[in-house]
């Protein structure tokens, strides 16, 4: 569905249903029966072959797996009976599986694209070391980013053999460069302010977010901490709604930028929509 959805531009609600129970008709059950019911045995796979990474990756799978269910169970019931409502909002059971965008249109289309990375990481490459993570992260393929983080930072923990609550984490602002004991983030979007030579305040005209720049993430023991006087907190959420926040990062605010204007403006990141 995600290949078939980018080649797709819609001008209307009823363009978009029509469209979706189209595709879904055209499948047969063997279709959904062979790429749904098939994943828990590839997580299984996944997790036995790669740690912190593979669990990942697994979760994310079947959490996929779950919501692409329970919004195929309502389409099938939709076109099976044209004669009730349409959808105008996102039924309760589809965010109990998945907290996505508000349109149901756009709530097909971004579960699609993100089920669809969650199954190609399935398809990870053999040998690859029990403590193995990638050193960069689109947050906006992932269904769930908390898990990718919490993730990251456990493997930290068992590295340096302590617990994760013993870890602070440091970050640094549009920086690409990374190493084994970092990773960087992308995918994230700004409100209340724009990223220059640091937080800076935004246009009067400007739109209400802007993209953010690639953050580098390193967890490190409290005693190993980097100072973050003169640095102001920002909070990271999973979507613009900031329903669920995901961790806080410092970032250095520029001159003009002050501590209350940050607050007055709340300065935040989100993670963006595919």
């Amino acid at each position: 569905m995600a290949h078939a959805l980018s080649e797709q531009r819609f001008t209307s609600y009823r363009n978009t249903e029509n469209w979706v129970d189209s595709w879904i008709g055209s499948k047969y059950k063997k279709f959904f029966r062979l790429g749904i019911r098939t994943l828990p045995k590839r997580c299984k796979k996944v997790v036995q072959n790669i740690g912190w990474w593979g669990c990942v990756c697994a979760g994310e799978a079947q959490e996929a797996a779950r919501a692409v269910r329970a919004v195929h169970a309502t389409l099938s019931a939709a076109r099976d009976h044209p004669t009730t409502s349409p959808l105008i909002n996102v039924p309760e059971e589809w965010l109990m599986m998945w907290w996505g965008p508000a349109s149901p249109q756009h709530y097909v289309r971004e579960l699609a694209l993100r089920a669809h990375h969650a199954a190609t990481r399935l398809q990870q490459p053999a040998g690859l070391p029990d403590d193995y993570f990638p050193q960069e992260i689109d947050l906006r393929s992932f269904l769930n980013p908390r898990r990718v983080l919490a993730a990251f930072r456990a493997r930290t923990a068992a590295r340096l053999l302590c617990t994760p609550d013993a870890l602070d984490l440091c970050v640094k602002w549009d920086c690409a460069t990374t190493n084994d004991d970092a990773v960087v983030v992308h995918g994230l979007r700004l409100s209340g302010a724009v990223w220059g030579q640091g937080l800076e305040p935004a246009p009067a005209h400007a739109p209400p977010h802007a993209p953010a720049p690639p953050l580098l993430l390193r967890y490190m023991q409290r005693d190993n901490k980097e100072t973050t006087r003169d640095r102001t907190a920002v909070p990271v959420y999973a979507s613009e709604a900031r329903e669920l926040l995901l961790l806080e990062v410092h970032a250095p605010p520029a001159p003009a930028l002050r501590f209350r204007a940050i607050t007055l403006n709340a300065v935040a990141l989100f993670v963006a929509e595919s």
